[in-house]
């Protein structure tokens, strides 16, 4: 794309200054476009739409007329504004690769914090997915109809009076895996909207059909015949599907975020929503790595935002760990452990304890989406609402040494022993395969041993079904008892899909890049598919969930790991380890474990 500095004088960064781009109306669709750009302050209120676009390759361009001379910019990004123009008056847009200098580091670094307001401030945010192609005005077709039904129901659209067949699947599918889906940026700009149209060729959805499309895909799936149709495009269709409604979703959450930011609220709660999106984000596309971070600021919580300061002229490793320091002390909590993805040495740039961004979550799973993808963003969320708090009542100890090194304070739970197979990633028919296989595995290393408290898998009172969640049950809330009974109904009906409690577990179960392992003392738990064993299993101050840490040899401090990621042990996930057990909780394996003490633990 065209950069140069005869095109954008410069801003004031004391006025909050931003650019606008003025496009000239056309009664023909063919075209070029052209406009101009007018510096304006926000504190003006002016008026403007924002376009949310994915740029494409930016190596394939064609040219408008910027200023009154040829300026080249991305395909998709010419078509958005021919179709999106108006026939009389010109139209006031914001457009982020127009309207900021690009080749500028440090106009970047000026005008990222003001997004949000960019976009909450604009009169409409104009998605563009791209130019028509065959299908997908039908495809277009059918969100409308379900934005209109009562509720909304893929059983129910007709098409010219038929239901839908595997033609309309398909050209769904290829709506809902168009690249805007994936682009980091575009989230928070269809977040952030306060009012929205999304626009594919000459087809649009309006901001009130969007809005009642705030459904799950079990819900728009729900009386559907799956077994007409071609169960691979189903599933890419799904997972099309779930992007929208994680989208729609998450402007729900965030309208509460905000709302929670208005009264007193508990911070980590506050943070988890954010988490979750940066876990998510690691699924997207950028160019610049660094915007995995900053493209979801203005989705963070307002007083963490204001403590987080863009700087395009760090390393990406930089960025990414000052970001996690900040995390960290903001919150007062390891919970982002929960998001690193263990990487061997010579293959990682920066260290254990700091989520590399551009790598997939391995942990926990959900949802209809690559569980690959998605894998630590449960975990993540659940240990910061508060659902787990394996540290009991000890406090967070965060010490940055030199070296990237910080100082934590730890007491030792016990080492990894037996493990299932390391799974990477698995299709949802299999999990009731792979659930066979844990079953064995269970029954097979709990037998016979001094830990009989865990009892067989299939016996009533055994926690094997609370493992296959992780203590999970409906509603995101801890199982009681009777959720057993999910269990039984998902592993003996023949169709998950036609029954909706085993619909439910059947979400909740995500042995995608987890394993099943027993400690050497007889703990059972799930935890990262990079775990060996011989790793330690920590407490650590601080830290709601347990850790395994592998020792560095010949390190220069006693006791230095590296983080390989946060497990669920059964048993100890209320800070058991901690202040030993109460009369209403399960016994630990071996209550004669001898003590140890917290002591200093280092992760590199």
């Amino acid at each position: 794309m065209s950069t140069g500095p005869n095109i954008w004088h410069p801003l004031d960064p004391s006025r909050r200054q931003i650019r606008l781009f003025h496009l000239e109306p056309s009664e023909n669709i063919h075209d070029q476009a052209e406009g101009f750009l007018e510096i304006v302050s926000l504190d003006d209120n002016p008026r403007y739409e924002a376009l949310s676009y994915a740029w494409g390759d930016p190596k394939i361009t064609c040219t408008i007329k910027l200023q009154k001379v040829q300026w080249e910019v991305t395909t998709n990004l010419e078509a958005g504004l021919r179709n999106l123009r108006g026939n009389i008056n010109e139209k006031a847009l914001w457009i982020d690769a127009i309207c900021i200098d690009q080749g500028s580091n440090e106009e970047k670094n000026y005008q990222v914090p003001l997004m949000k307001t960019i976009y909450t401030h604009a009169i409409i945010v104009r998605v563009w997915l791209g130019e028509g192609t065959e299908g997908s005005d039908e495809a277009m077709r059918v969100l409308d109809e379900l934005g209109h039904g009562n509720p909304p129901r893929l059983a129910n659209i007709r098409i010219d009076g038929r239901p839908l067949d595997m033609g309309d699947v398909g050209n769904l599918r290829d709506l809902l895996t168009r690249s805007w889906w994936r682009r980091i940026w575009v989230q928070q700009e269809f977040v952030l909207a306060t009012r929205l149209a999304m626009h594919c060729g000459s087809r649009c959805l309006n901001h009130d059909t969007l809005s009642k499309l705030e459904v799950t895909y079990y819900e728009i799936s729900s009386g559907w015949n799956y077994s007409t149709y071609d169960y691979t495009v189903v599933v890419e269709m799904a997972r099309g599907l779930s992007y929208l409604q994680y989208f729609l979703a998450t402007r729900s959450s965030y309208d509460y975020i905000a709302h929670m930011e208005r009264s007193p609220g508990d911070v980590p709660l506050r943070m988890s929503n954010f988490l979750n999106t940066l876990c998510l984000g690691r699924d997207c596309d950028c160019t610049n790595p660094r915007d995995s971070i900053y493209g979801f600021l203005g989705l963070a919580p307002n007083d963490f935002a204001s403590i987080v300061d863009p700087d395009y002229n760090l390393s990406i490793a930089e960025v990414f760990q000052h970001m996690a320091v900040l995390f960290i002390v903001y919150t007062n909590s390891l919970t982002l452990f929960s998001a690193t993805v263990f990487q061997q040495k010579d293959q990682r740039s920066t260290p254990t304890w700091v989520p590399d961004w551009r790598m997939p979550a391995g942990v926990m799973s959900s949802g209809a989406d690559n569980g690959v993808q998605q894998a630590c963003v449960q975990q993540a969320l659940r240990a910061s609402k508060g659902l787990f708090n394996a540290c009991g009542q000890r406090k967070l100890r965060f010490e940055l040494e030199s070296d990237s090194v910080v100082t934590l304070s730890g007491i030792i739970l016990d080492h990894v022993g037996a493990m299932t197979a390391e799974m990477i990633r698995e299709d949802t028919p299999n999990k009731r395969r792979i659930e066979r296989d844990w079953r064995r595995f269970f029954d097979h290393h709990n037998q016979g041993t001094l830990k009989s408290s865990y009892l067989d898998s299939k016996s009533p009172e055994s926690p094997y079904w609370r493992l296959l969640t992780c203590d999970i049950g409906p509603e995101d809330r801890r199982c009681k008892v009777e959720d057993r009974e999910n269990y039984v109904i998902w592993a003996s009906v023949e169709t998950v899909a036609a029954n909706e409690v085993a619909r439910n577990f059947h979400r909740h179960f995500s042995p995608q890049s987890i394993r099943l392992f027993f400690t050497a003392n007889g703990f059972v738990g799930t935890g990262p598919n990079a775990m060996e064993p011989g790793d330690s299993i920590y407490v650590l101050g601080g830290g709601p969930l347990p850790y395994v840490l592998r020792p560095v040899p010949d390190a220069a401090c006693l006791n230095t790991f590296e983080l390989v990621g946060s497990c669920y042990i059964h048993g100890v996930m209320d800070g058991q380890a901690v202040h030993g057990l109460g009369k209403h909780e399960p016994p630990l394996p071996d209550p004669n474990m001898p003590k140890t003490e917290w002591h200093d633990i280092h992760l590199v």
